[in-house]
């Protein structure tokens, strides 16, 4: 599997520009990373563009204080960089089809330094860098590949499988973050918010029966594989978490706590139930890996919506238009509210957060 080069360097004093551009560039964090997965459709790519989002947020708050962050992203054949400018343009990116990410491999280093400054120059006291990988790669796919990867004997056998770059990615991972999509929920008797995806070899209509599959090809792969890095912690984003506010009451009868899906005060205790109550084959992979650092993520993006509550889509598509701040409101710096939606940016700091406790 290729490292990762060429990404970005120091600034440098006038003596320093005849020298290469700096250790990040020669950073080793492939091994051991951070890789995203979930079903077609479940949301990867608006989290992931989320999250970035407001990594660029984060890179410009941070500059020139003691505590810098910063980041590169390799999108590989990916499009990252346009998922993030149409979503804060109002629009969803497009889903990742079936079969057709072969070659997807988008992949971002990020830092965290903390720093003094003495007569001008940067004393850096200490560093930590975190490899985030992209598996953008449909559910159903990862169930049939990983399936081939368990089949060989080793890493360099595996390398040789089809797609293998996105495999390897998952395999080499030491963290997980799983997308579960929070409308596709099932055990509300007459509610059905949305359907998983149909009409493809080897996928359930059963969001849970998918996830539970790609996890336990996961497991399987590096109990077989010890040069494979082992699992240490795992974060679940329940994605379009707004999508469960006509069915609050009823959410909070069966896990037992108060539920407001724009609350974020929500404990990781409630967020656990409701993995328990309605992905109960996952829940059960999850904590069967035995791991102690399991975080919850809830994410939403919130859209137009009619008098009657019916999401207004753009012309001419079915795509529905996401919502705006104003620029100039209340408890906001404007330029705060430019080029931003609204949507759950305080979850995507806080995952930020949990990607920096992990990091090396």
């Amino acid at each position: 599997m290729q490292t990762l080069k060429d990404v970005i360097g120091w600034e440098t004093s006038p003596k320093q520009q005849s020298k290469p551009i700096g250790d990040l560039l020669d950073a080793d964090v492939n091994k051991g990373g951070l890789c995203t997965i979930g079903n077609i459709g479940s949301g990867k790519s608006a989290w992931l563009a989320l999250l970035l989002n407001a990594a660029d947020r984060k890179v410009s708050k941070t500059h020139g204080t003691e505590h810098p962050f910063r980041y590169f992203i390799d999108e590989g054949s990916a499009n990252i960089e346009h998922d993030k400018s149409a979503l804060r343009a109002g629009h969803f990116p497009p889903k990742t089809g079936a079969m057709k990410s072969s070659s997807v491999e988008p992949a971002a280093i990020l830092e965290w330094k903390h720093v003094k400054y003495l007569a001008g120059k940067e004393i850096v006291l200490s560093k930590k860098l975190a490899n985030l990988s992209i598996a953008d790669l449909a559910g159903e796919d990862l169930i049939n590949l990983i399936e081939q990867v368990n089949k060989t004997r080793n890493l360099q056998q595996a390398a040789k499988v089809n797609m293998d770059r996105s495999i390897n990615l998952v395999c080499n991972a030491s963290r997980l973050v799983i997308i579960i999509t929070a409308t596709r929920i099932q055990g509300l008797d007459g509610i059905e918010l949305e359907k998983e995806p149909i009409g493809i070899d080897g996928l359930s209509i059963y969001s849970d029966t998918n996830l539970k599959r790609i996890i336990q090809g996961i497991v399987k792969f590096k109990r077989q594989n010890p040069n494979s890095p082992p699992l240490n912690s795992v974060a679940i984003v329940v994605t379009k978490w707004d999508g469960l506010a006509p069915i609050a009451k009823q959410i909070s009868q069966i896990t037992g706590q108060p539920f407001n899906p724009l609350d974020t005060k929500i404990s990781a205790e409630s967020l656990d139930k409701f993995v328990y109550a309605f992905y109960p084959s996952t829940h059960a992979a999850i904590h069967s890996l035995g791991l102690s650092n399991i975080r919850y993520f809830p994410s939403f993006i919130e859209v137009e919506r009619d008098s009657n509550g019916t999401p207004i889509c753009w012309e001419g598509t079915t795509s529905p238009k996401i919502k705006r701040p104003e620029i100039f409101d209340r408890g906001h710096n404007w330029e705060d509210n430019v080029n931003t939606i609204m949507a759950s940016e305080y979850w995507s700091f806080k995952a930020l957060d949990w990607i920096e406790e992990g990091a090396n």
